[in-house]
């Protein structure tokens, strides 16, 4: 009873926020182009250099956070039916049924690209805001690299249930850091560092930003296609 009363005031705030929530860029002449004004001004209004990043860590902010909820929303979803479903229940699984048919080649390659994979996850994210690259993509590689551990048996167990809890914790704040400039800024879901500070210091919200949303898109695919595969064996 209490998990379906937050979900619903989860969703009553999603709500509430997707239809109050709205960063207008200042100042646009009817003139001028949305894209042109993101071009002129994008790097001194977002501190970010890639205008990608500028447009979904700050302009579109709430869409960002709303496709991270969907996520959540899917990854606790297929969590759900894999534990309840009839199959899993029914049907008995040998030890030998479930394992995973070794190949001493996989395993070579997985030790090899496992360490590589999660420092290059981490470096898209980080430097999502100066290049190409971003929270999305690095939590896809991040995924990636977790999920490649499966073929690592010393790396093979993965709590989703803990993973699920992670998510959520990684999703509130989200919210909770893009509401900050409601107090700071007097506008929700934008950069809450005063645009008369040095760039580099204000991408420092962009890098948080990259960080949670890189994390919480690792542990949503990650509980997904765990999933998965456990219900395929």
């Amino acid at each position: 009873m209490i998990k379906k009363l937050v979900l619903l005031l989860m969703f009553g705030f999603i709500f509430i926020y997707a239809l109050a929530a709205t960063v207008p860029l200042a100042d646009i002449s009817l003139e001028t182009s949305i894209g042109q004004t993101v071009i002129d001004r994008g790097y001194d209004d977002t501190a970010s250099k890639n205008l990608v990043a500028a447009i979904l860590l700050d302009y579109r902010l709430f869409d960002s956070i709303f496709e991270a909820g969907i996520l959540l929303i899917s990854a606790a979803g297929v969590l759900y039916m894999t534990q309840s479903s009839e199959y899993s229940k029914s049907v008995p699984r040998s030890k030998e049924a479930t394992a995973p048919k070794d190949s001493d080649t996989i395993l070579a390659v997985s030790r090899i690209l496992y360490p590589f994979m999660l420092l290059f996850g981490f470096y898209i994210i980080v430097f999502g805001d100066l290049s190409p690259g971003g929270g999305f993509q690095g939590g896809v590689i991040l995924a990636t690299a977790r999920l490649i551990s499966v073929y690592i048996p010393e790396k093979a167990s993965e709590n989703t249930d803990r993973l699920n809890r992670l998510e959520k914790i990684l999703f509130l704040s989200l919210l909770s850091l893009g509401l900050v400039s409601l107090v700071t800024q007097g506008a929700p879901f934008t950069n809450f560092l005063p645009r008369y500070l040095d760039p580099e210091i204000r991408r420092f919200f962009l890098v948080l930003l990259n960080l949670l949303i890189g994390l919480k898109v690792s542990s949503g695919l990650t509980i997904i296609f765990t999933r998965f595969v456990k219900e395929g064996r």
